[in-house]
């Protein structure tokens, strides 16, 4: 069984944001959706935010951090929290 500190991504900045991950000032209101809780920027400033608040590619960016990757999962994802899934 992998301990915490192996599940614990290895991109973090100084501040302890996830660089790649950033919110979308749209979804500012959705900040208790899911009760899923990521590290971010939100506007450039570092913050836990629920993961209907992050961006797009932010979003299938956290949906992919742990290997793999479902296309369909993806796309149901992106719809139940408000995404296009087209490009």
């Amino acid at each position: 069984m992998k301990s915490r500190r192996d599940w614990i991504r290895k991109d973090i900045d100084v501040n302890g944001a996830e660089e790649s991950y950033k919110t979308d000032p749209a979804r500012v209101g959705l900040s208790n959706a899911t009760g899923i809780y990521v590290r971010a920027l939100d506007q450039d400033k570092p913050e836990s935010v629920d993961i209907a608040q992050l961006n797009k590619e932010s979003l299938l960016r956290w949906l992919r951090s742990r290997g793999g990757r479902n296309e369909w999962a993806e796309n149901v994802v992106l719809i139940l929290l408000g995404h296009s899934t087209t490009e």
